[in-house]
């Protein structure tokens, strides 16, 4: 078709402080530097599947979210990345300030723990200790009688598959927790470690404390890091051991209802990895599920249905990053840019329902991401449906009873 319209013309005004030519020093700068860096991380150039998450069209768009979701706790909580509930039904959630609260029956609240860390999950155990994944401090347990908070894990003591692994453990992001409560599966995310939003000691001042899990995910994209893990804490040997390695951001972990294999999110990779625990694939792993329509984070099952599973989608597809990840030159010159002009995630909420065999069942969206967007966990509890966040000062509540 003729487009008749008269041709635009843009015109470039510079001041004086800023004319054609700085701009082209600073840009032959950039490449520079771009090209110095490109051969001093040659051993963290990109390797392995270039990542392609699938279009949204392809996960159904609804406005499920849009229509039904609410928020609690407005004004009161921090990042609530997790949520889950204790033995008497209080919701607790885990902040980005470092403290993992409580919402008592009279709706007041109660700082359960501070870790000086960053808790972005955990469980409790039937005798009511409360297990957490930090991403600075490690594997940690607080006992309820004793109220102390007790280090699990720091580092890797057992590898029985891997010679070549980085002993520490620095992102621990996700963990799940063995029916009979043996054996903990969790995921150290990338060796990049998790940075401080304010740069300062958590001892100095806990207010001001925030750890950015969403920079050390790009950070860890930009430097094209393979190096999450999956691993086992034994509760009675008290080792830790690698079941995965090699994974690009490992986050979500959950065991299938019979535990013949535990999961794990590869989230840049935009799928869900299986790791063999019984049966004649012990000790194998496989794809579960790929080319999902996003950026999964954590995994949890289904209450109502415990053959399924709860897959938040905390970024939808991003070209510019997937087209860029493979490139070493590419993410070198964009990790020069400053982190305001960095690309953000597009706001957008989705949460999908997998099954067992690795099929989508059901898919939940708020395409506007006002109502709700980032969605870093679903935790399923009494017919509602809880989503955790990275970043906002609520929680959101789907009616999944409505349905």
């Amino acid at each position: 078709m003729r487009n008749n319209n008269p041709p635009v013309v843009y015109h470039l005004n510079f001041q004086a402080n800023l004319d054609l030519s700085s701009l082209f020093r600073f840009a032959i700068f950039l490449i520079a530097v771009a090209y110095i860096l490109r051969f001093l991380n040659a051993g963290n150039s990109f390797t392995g599947p270039r990542p392609s998450p699938s279009a949204l069209e392809t996960c159904g768009i609804n406005t499920r979210l849009t229509d039904k979701a609410y928020h609690i706790l407005e004004g009161v909580v921090d990042g609530p990345e997790t949520i889950i509930f204790d033995a008497s039904g209080r919701l607790v959630t885990f902040t980005g300030t470092g403290s993992i609260i409580a919402v008592n029956p009279d709706n007041s609240i109660e700082e359960i723990v501070f870790t000086g860390g960053r808790p972005l999950s955990g469980i409790f155990d039937s005798r009511g200790n409360l297990l957490i994944a930090d991403c600075i401090h490690g594997l940690l347990e607080l006992e309820k009688e004793s109220g102390k908070l007790v280090t699990l894990t720091t580092h890797v003591t057992s590898s029985e598959t891997f010679v070549q692994t980085e002993n520490a453990l620095r992102y621990v992001d996700d963990l799940f927790l063995s029916k009979d409560e043996k054996k903990i599966y969790f995921s150290d995310a990338t060796q990049s470690g998790a940075p401080l939003e304010f740069g300062e000691s958590v001892t100095q001042n806990r207010k001001r404390t925030r750890f950015n899990e969403e920079k050390g995910s790009i950070q860890t994209a930009l430097e094209g890091r393979r190096d999450g893990r999956l691993l086992v804490f034994d509760r009675e040997t008290r080792k830790t051991t690698v079941l995965i390695e090699d994974l690009f951001f490992g986050n979500g972990v959950a065991l299938s209802q019979d535990e013949s294999f535990v999961l794990v999110c590869e989230t840049l990779q935009s799928r869900i990895l299986r790791y063999w625990l019984k049966g004649p694939k012990q000790g194998e792993v496989d794809v579960f599920i790929d080319n999902l329509c996003g950026y999964p984070d954590s995994l949890d099952r289904s209450e109502s249905d415990p053959s399924t599973f709860w897959v938040p989608i905390v970024a939808p597809p991003n070209n510019l990053v997937t087209w860029v990840i493979p490139h070493t030159f590419l993410r070198n010159l964009i990790s020069l840019v400053p982190d305001p002009l960095k690309p953000a995630p597009h706001a957008y909420g989705l949460f999908l329902r997998v099954s067992e065999t690795g099929e989508i069942i059901d898919t939940f969206h708020d395409p506007s991401g006002v109502v709700v967007s980032g969605v870093t966990s679903v935790t399923e509890h009494e017919g509602k449906l809880y989503l955790g966040n990275l970043h906002h000062h609520h929680i959101s509540v789907y009616p999944l009873s409505e349905e």
